[in-house]
């Protein structure tokens, strides 16, 4: 996993859910991406994953665990950590394609720096696909490989934090004691299942707001808390009071 998956993201991500980046935190699981690349494929002898540490929260630690993944990691606060792990990365990536027979290998990046790299392993023989956003897709790298854009899998994998301060979106207050422990990573699995995007934010410890850009998308998530196992109350914020809130400017 690559640092640049985040960075490009946060540029990307406006053309996909329409919202501007200062609203919102983007935030990625890795072990969520990691299983969306993954799909229902077998994993090769000593899967490798090396990049910037994840969050301690991360679904990543856990597939780590049970596929047995060999995982190198830099701490982000030491100095060059993303050249580090690049060159790490180059190592790896060289040792497995001269030393094992040829199979797929799924790059999660969109640098032109690995294009060295994905020739080597084209002419041993390895099929190469690249996993990155659009915006910021090396065009060499998507000439050369099997290239899928995260942008048609994005709500599988990542949720936007923080509060709406637009007009348009429609806001469904969640409360319950069971929200003391939800998460990114568990915002994701109610959402991404009803092929919605989770965007939402804490306003305390037992009371969440999630926002839609659609009422269909807020039906179906209100359909999911009638059928949870968890004691769950909710009711929709009123659109119309949000609407002439913003205009006398009380929202911004």
């Amino acid at each position: 996993m690559q640092e640049n998956v985040e960075k490009e993201s946060k540029v990307s991500e406006t053309d996909i859910y329409g919202v501007k980046i200062d609203q919102l935190e983007f935030c990625i699981d890795h072990g969520k991406l990691l299983a969306t690349i993954q799909g229902n494929r077998k994993l090769g002898d000593g899967p490798v994953i090396v990049g910037p540490r994840p969050l301690p929260n991360d679904s990543l630690w856990r597939s780590a665990l049970e596929q047995r993944y060999n995982v190198t990691v830099y701490d982000r606060n030491i100095e060059n950590y993303k050249k580090k792990a690049d060159v790490e990365l180059a190592h790896t990536i060289n040792k497995v394609i001269f030393t094992k027979s040829p199979g797929i290998l799924a790059l999660v990046s969109g640098d032109s720096e690995y294009d060295p790299i994905v020739t080597s392993a084209l002419k041993c023989n390895w099929i190469v696909e690249s996993w990155f956003w659009n915006m910021g897709m090396s065009g060499v790298l998507k000439d050369k490989t099997i290239f899928t854009p995260l942008d048609y899998h994005y709500k599988s994998f990542s949720c936007g934090f923080g509060p709406d301060f637009g007009k348009d979106n429609r806001v469904l207050e969640v409360i319950g004691h069971a929200l003391r422990n939800w998460g990114n990573r568990e915002m994701i699995n109610i959402f991404a299942p009803l092929n919605v995007f989770s965007w939402w934010n804490r306003i305390n410890d037992e009371t969440l707001h999630l926002y839609f850009n659609q009422k269909m998308q807020l039906q179906l998530v209100e359909s999911w808390i009638k059928n949870s196992p968890h004691e769950l109350q909710f009711k929709e914020k009123s659109f119309l009071v949000r609407k002439a809130l913003h205009t006398l400017g009380f929202l911004r």
